[in-house]
């Protein structure tokens, strides 16, 4: 049996905020794609920064690695889910929001 998927707890807002803080200046290194000059090893110092950063910081999360690159995916797609609720015409985000709230009353029953 393969070992159970190793959760992190929640992260605040604030904690959300200072994450993003720390990736913003090394996104270009930790998007990017490989190349040449742009290799594993600098992806991964660009991941240790931030983590360090992290570490420092008023909250003093520290975590592994992997963790901290789960953390920035969820809050991307957070960004697109957010950006296509915008775009949506008001109709549609009422018929979705009347969804979400008759999905939370069937899972509450």
């Amino acid at each position: 049996m393969e070992a159970k998927k190793r959760r992190s707890c929640n992260w605040s807002a604030d904690e959300e905020l200072l994450l993003l803080k720390a990736v913003k200046g090394r996104l270009g290194i930790i998007d990017g794609k490989f190349s040449p000059s742009l290799t594993r090893v600098k992806k991964k110092q660009a991941w240790e920064e931030v983590s360090a950063f992290l570490a420092r910081s008023p909250t003093k999360r520290a975590l592994e690695l992997e963790l901290l690159q789960n953390e920035v995916e969820v809050l991307k797609l957070k960004k697109v889910r957010l950006q296509h609720l915008n775009s949506m015409a008001p109709l549609e985000k009422v018929k979705l929001e009347l969804e979400i709230e008759m999905l939370k009353k069937s899972l509450a029953s």
